[in-house]
């Protein structure tokens, strides 16, 4: 799982997105994995390859 975050921060850098925002809040790639999975779950998708 740490090659993707580290992957998922080297995109954020390269598109220009700050990992911390004016407010403080932080991208958590944990958070982000668990609100996709939740939002694709009611469609019976298969979050697994």
């Amino acid at each position: 799982m740490k090659d993707i975050s580290h992957a998922l921060l080297v995109d954020l850098d390269k598109a220009g997105i700050a990992r911390i925002d004016a407010l403080g809040r932080k991208l958590d790639f944990h958070a982000l994995r668990y609100t996709y999975a939740t939002s694709v779950a009611p469609l019976n998708a298969w979050l697994r390859n």
